[in-house]
């Protein structure tokens, strides 16, 4: 099948568009071909329209069903610079495929233009902040400023986000076009100035350097037919030697071969051998080996403790927030635990492979992509990696206004883990290299800050061997999770300062402690009594999660009345990280976050401990999952990015407990912020319908002494 039609551009020129197809969907052959062109630019509209036509005719056959469009007609739609050149080839196309053909331009959406211009204002700043701290010496930069000398379609791109630059560098910031061959050369000369006429010597040298060119042309050729000749004769002596060696090594063989069958032939001597019976002797039947016995099992106290009433005192229910008058449940009412579900801990919850997975660069791209993370999201936490990185002390600490804080120091390293940064990191594995170090050389103290340092400690390192792997590490993370361990109540929650009396118990110091288990069991730890440890945690918040999640609470008593957001969050976060997400109990604390305290996530209006319990209640909805979560992540992602500081930190809105000072308050805040705009890779959702129970991990608590509620 053949097709040709003209199309006329002037009078020296026309053009011929030929189509050959061997059968529907092959083509075979298409091509413009232009007689007595002598333009340029007619050389390379024919080529677009040879593209243009291939594409059209191709895309054409590749459609199954094409009832609808030969009945219409086939609609194209192009850009604006190839849309003349569609007009051109229509009636060709036409006639190729047997249908109609419609030409419209192609409309870009304001949408697409400006996720392509952030996407590349993105990828310049990380290049140019990359490069910058890839230099060794940054003496003269930091007097002179950085110039940065960009493409014309990038020069915009980087006016804007030069101030950004300038504040994560400290210094100034200049950029330039690079300078081109239009812009540097005769072209770039007003017309009417005429270029300068070279002179008849100059003309002279000119020709002369042609000859020599042309006489250096044909030595060249002449060298290279004379090595090819080389070459070929080079390559039947390289073959002829191996050749001729080999024969004579197997001749030589060979005659060696003979000659010891000769000699051993003559050496052949004959052997003569006697076999001979021997007596069997009979041995005595040695006397039987007396096993030990088995020491008695004697029953252990503690496993299975009586709980006993105690007088409440005045100073204790105000510190828990319960009146004297308020009645509090009996500790032995099992009214509540007859709802209680199966505990389960599954392998799959606490995978160390699927959390490196997740964090590395594909499996961050992936997870973006699936749980509707944004390029502006992850462009603010970048900023927010860099400023960390800027406040951090030499000795690898981040520090409060009283010298170096491990609690400070521990969320910046999570931060950095959270992104999948490790040692070996090409911007950031100095800093998690230090921070690392940093830990490792503290001394274990349960008892500064009530304890909260040291859990986040522990958080920390058991995160950083998960990601790492290094064997300093594990050492000192069995050593803090085993005051963890030692440092649990009976009734499954935890005191400040590990305090083992049942008297008090208090949530929000749990929940680092809860996170720390979790990742440790992720890690690899499986340190005795950390089973036991963790069932008791899940049992602990699934009794409490039929009231509401309390601050502070008395004998492991089951309060009633609406949680703070604060503690709802973490009581909902710790159970879904312990693999219980799909707990009756906290079904409608799930609601609630998703709805009113979600109306609540206001910079300007914020709630007391605000960032503290979004800390909590993103990763809450992130797991969950459904509308909940996509509600929730438009809503924070805007909300956080909005009001970051130019330089990358966050200030904590509203009223909140914890450091004061500037530095840290903002160190403080932006890891808090930091982690959130992480949750779709740090831990990926763990709950899976119809999940089997660990036998082997519900074995080994048994063994260790707890008492499963079946």
């Amino acid at each position: 099948m053949r097709h040709s039609a003209s199309n006329k551009k002037s009078s020296s020129a026309e053009s011929h568009a030929i189509i050959k197809l061997d059968k529907p969907g092959k083509v075979l052959e298409s091509h413009i071909v232009t007689v007595d062109n002598e333009n340029a630019e007619l050389n390379e509209e024919r080529d677009r329209k040879k593209y243009l036509l291939d594409k059209a005719i191709k895309s054409f056959f590749a459609i199954k069903d094409k009832r609808d469009i030969i009945k219409n007609g086939l609609s194209i739609s192009v850009r604006e610079k190839d849309y003349p050149y569609m007009l051109a080839i229509k009636d060709d196309l036409s006639k190729a495929i047997q249908c109609s053909v419609k030409i419209s331009k192609r409309t870009k959406s304001k949408k697409n233009e400006q996720e392509s211009a952030s996407g590349r204002k993105n990828y310049l700043f990380n290049k140019t902040i990359r490069q910058f701290y890839n230099l060794e010496d940054k003496t003269d930069i930091l007097k002179n400023g950085l110039k940065i000398t960009v493409r014309d379609n990038d020069y915009d791109y980087m006016q804007s986000i030069k101030a950004e630059i300038k504040k994560v560098i400290n210094c100034d910031v200049n950029v330039y076009r690079k300078e081109t061959k239009e812009t540097t050369g005769i072209i770039s000369q007003p017309f009417f100035i005429p270029a300068p006429v070279p002179p008849l010597e100059e003309k002279i040298d000119k020709v002369k350097k042609r000859k020599s060119k042309k006489s250096l042309i044909a030595d060249k050729l002449l060298i290279r037919e004379i090595r090819e000749i080389k070459h070929k004769r080079g390559f039947l002596a390289i073959l002829s030697g191996p050749f001729f060696s080999s024969l004579l090594h197997l001749c030589l063989i060979s005659f060696l071969a003979i000659l010891i069958q000769d000699e051993y032939k003559k050496d052949v001597q004959e052997i003569h051998l006697t076999i001979q019976e021997e007596d069997i002797v009979e041995l005595d039947e040695p006397p039987p080996i007396e096993e030990p016995l088995p020491e008695e099992i004697k029953d252990v106290e503690g496993l299975n403790p009586e709980l006993k009433a105690i007088e409440l005192e005045t100073s204790l229910l105000k510190e828990s927030g319960l009146e004297e008058n308020e009645d509090i449940p009996s500790v032995n009412d099992d009214s509540m635990i007859e709802a209680i579900t199966d505990i389960e801990i599954t392998q799959s919850n606490f995978t160390t492979n699927s959390i490196v997975a997740g964090r590395s660069g594909s499996g961050r791209t992936a997870s973006l992509g699936r749980y509707g993370g944004s390029l502006a999201g992850q462009m603010s936490l970048m900023k927010a990696l860099w400023w960390l990185k800027s406040v951090q002390k030499p000795d690898g600490s981040w520090a409060n206004g009283r010298g170096p804080s491990t609690a400070m120091t521990g969320l910046a390293l999570l931060t950095y883990l959270a992104h999948g940064e490790t040692q070996e990191s090409k911007d950031f594995g100095d800093t998690v290299n230090r921070a690392v170090d940093f830990l490792l050389k503290l001394p274990i103290n349960k008892n500064t800050d009530n304890g909260y340092p040291h859990a986040i400690m522990t958080y920390a390192l058991a995160e950083a061997y998960t990601m790492t792997n290094l064997p300093g590490l594990k050492t000192k993370m069995e050593a803090c999770v085993q005051v963890l361990i030692d440092g649990q109540q009976q009734g499954g929650c935890y005191n400040y300062r590990y305090s083992t009396n049942e008297a008090r118990q208090d949530l929000s110091f749990a929940g680092w402690n809860y996170q720390a288990l979790k990742a440790a069991f992720a890690a690899g730890c499986r340190m005795e009594g950390l089973s036991t440890t963790i069932y008791r945690s899940i049992k602990w918040l699934q009794n409490q999660s039929f009231g509401k999640f309390p601050y502070s609470t008395r004998n492991n008593a089951v309060t009633v009345g609406e949680a703070k957001h604060t503690m709802r969050a973490v009581g909902v976060l710790c159970l879904q990280l312990f693999g219980d997400g799909r707990f009756d109990g906290i079904g409608d604390d799930l609601l609630h976050i998703s709805t009113k305290d979600l109306l609540k996530y206001d910079w300007v209006n914020p709630p007391d401990e605000s960032l503290y319990g979004w800390y909590y209640a993103t990763q809450a909805m992130f797991q969950a999952g459904g509308d909940m979560w996509k509600s929730w992540n438009k809503r924070f992602q805007d909300v956080l990015t909005r009001n970051q500081n130019e330089e990358g930190y966050w200030d904590y809105p509203g009223e909140y407990h914890g450091p004061k000072d500037e530095l840290t308050s903002r160190i403080y805040a932006t890891a808090l912020c930091a982690m959130q705009l992480t949750v779709y890779y740090r831990y990926l959702p763990s709950f899976k319908e119809g999940q089997d129970l660990n036998l082997k991990e519900k074995k080994r608590a048994i063994d260790e002494g707890f008492d499963l509620i079946e």
